[in-house]
């Protein structure tokens, strides 16, 4: 008979298969509980090792270099565009207007989606840039690539467009970056480093079209690049430049110099527009674009008043144009680095000082530039070295004014997007009128002659507009929230001390929460706190 008190034996297999499963389930939830804490550790490193200043400095310059100085190297060497009268003159209508609207915006666009966001747009923009060269390549065996109604065409155009906006945006997230991260006393210096990284680009084109053409013992130069090239400077952009951005490009707020890092709420499309409005306002912005429109007249260098010596021999010669432009971009970078670390960068003297002493060595490199335009005697690679040395003044100092004026970020992206737009302005303006003077001026008159003349007075204009900023606007200290500058008040961008082995993105989040600044310290002492206002670059650790 059953005795149902009799003790069972237990099932084994039953009770074991819930138990494993749980076991399996825990196992399974703490290897996935480690791999998120290694990587926010690995995440807490790469920021604090990425998100100082000289880092993110170095990284938008090769950013700026394998986007843009790509596909720059790449059109030197020979890739293909568009030559057909109605496309091109569609095309660069279309390049004005554009150039124009996003030099407007730009700085919106980056202080609002970051400057991680506007470089991956613009590595986007010149990846369609570079697919649609070689689009043109694959169909340039028909009459497609020169009927403006083709869809290889209408892309190209479109595509051109779209790089000439991208570019606007990395313009204006690499300026903001350079111009307003450094400590007053390595302003110039960085300035030398950009020029030298971003320099490595038209180098490298001038350097291979001079040797293909003395390996090809030729003295023109027509290389068609195969489609693999194409194909390669399309992944770097892809790769190095979109990707790269993604994980090298810090925000604003998460980067920190000499043990302080910028706090500030997110910026608003309402804000930046504001701001824009405000900017517009601001004196010493329309001086400084003055500056730059008067250079953009001669497209920003002096090799444009073509010298004397530069006769229909060599200006028709591939190969000696490729060698002068090479001479050229090397010696641009001495003079870059001359005027950064001898005058602009020389603790010794004040920042109007310096800025005054450049002013007059450059009138004296304005009397050279003129003397070696006019003077037939004077060899080409003479000229050549003498522009390249007076470029890299004037450009250095267009900067340092720049950079000297503000040490916002966020102002910065405004300024640069706004002389971007200033920039193209004049170069429509002289797109239209060679345009009317070719159809209604006769070709004896000698219209270039007169139009180096001109060129020649807007050199000596620009440097002039460049010391009326520093006689007017150039100050000993940087203060954000000036009665003259008009926009962003004191504590609209400011710093907050950040100690050693701080979790800087935990950090900047807590401080940003109302847009204020307070002390962050490891001290027992937490009830005092202060607001360290971005006042004076220089002297930033003692703040």
């Amino acid at each position: 008979m059953h005795n149902p008190f009799a003790k069972r034996a237990p099932n084994t297999a039953a009770s074991s298969a819930p138990t494993t499963s749980f076991s399996i389930r825990k196992r399974v939830e703490a290897a996935k509980e480690a791999c998120v804490a290694a990587e926010a550790s690995l995440d807490r490193t790469l920021t604090g090792l990425l998100a100082s200043t000289g880092s993110q400095i170095g990284a938008v310059c090769l950013l700026y270099l394998v986007i843009a100085g790509n596909s720059g190297a790449f059109n030197t060497i020979g890739g293909l565009n568009l030559f057909a009268t109605d496309p091109v003159f569609v095309l660069t209508m279309a390049q004005f207007a554009v150039a124009m609207a996003t030099g407007l915006v730009a700085g919106a666009v980056v202080n609002v989606a970051g400057p991680r966001v506007s470089v991956v747009i613009a590595a986007i923009s010149y990846t369609f840039y570079l697919y649609s060269q070689l689009s043109l390549l694959r169909g340039n065996a028909g009459d497609a690539i020169l009927i403006l109604e083709s869809s290889v065409v209408r892309f190209a155009i479109f595509s051109a467009t779209f790089a000439t906006a991208g570019r606007g945006l990395l313009l204006s997230a690499a300026g903001s970056v350079v111009l307003a991260y450094p400590s007053e006393a390595r302003k110039a210096t960085v300035l030398t480093v950009a020029a030298a990284i971003t320099g490595i680009a038209p180098i490298t084109g001038f350097l291979v079209n001079t040797l293909l053409s003395w390996l090809a013992k030729t003295d023109s130069l027509d290389y068609d690049p195969p489609q693999f090239a194409y194909i390669t400077c399309i992944l770097i952009v892809v790769f190095l430049g979109g990707f790269g951005a993604m994980g090298l490009i810090k925000p604003y707020n998460k980067v920190h110099r000499n043990g302080h890092f910028i706090v500030r709420t997110n910026a608003t499309l309402r804000e930046e527009a504001i701001e824009l409005k405000n900017l517009l306002r601001t004196r010493s912005v329309w001086l400084l674009a003055s500056s730059i429109m008067l250079m953009s007249y001669f497209n920003g260098t002096t090799t444009s008043l073509k010298s004397a010596s530069m006769t229909p021999d060599i200006s028709n010669s591939a190969r000696m144009m490729s060698l002068l432009n090479l001479i050229y971009n090397v010696v641009y970078i001495f003079g870059v680095a001359t005027v950064s670390f001898t005058l602009l960068g020389n603790p010794n003297h004040t920042r109007s000082r310096r800025a005054r002493m450049t002013s007059a060595v450059m009138a004296i490199g304005v009397m050279l530039v003129l003397v070696v335009t006019y003077l037939g005697s004077v060899t080409a690679y003479a000229s050549y070295t003498v522009y390249a040395f007076y470029d890299g003044f004037a450009h250095t100092y267009f900067l340092w004014l720049m950079g000297a004026l503000s040490n916002s970020a966020y102002k910065q992206a405004r300024n640069v997007g706004f002389m971007y737009a200033a920039y193209f302005a004049v170069q429509e303006f002289r797109y239209w009128l060679w345009r009317i003077l070719n159809d209604f001026v006769p070709t004896s008159v000698g219209v270039q002659q007169y139009d180096r003349i001109i060129m020649s007075v807007f050199v000596v204009l620009a440097l002039v507009m460049m010391g009326v900023v520093n006689n007017q606007c150039v100050e000993e200290t940087v203060n954000d929230g000036g009665a003259d500058e008009g926009y962003e008040g004191e504590d609209a961008e400011v710093y907050a001390t950040v100690t050693k082995g701080t979790d800087l993105e935990a950090a900047a989040a807590a401080a940003a929460v109302d847009g204020s600044s307070d002390e962050i310290t490891h001290d027992s002492d937490l009830k005092k706190k202060k607001t360290v206002k971005f006042s004076n670059d220089s002297d930033t650790s003692s703040a």
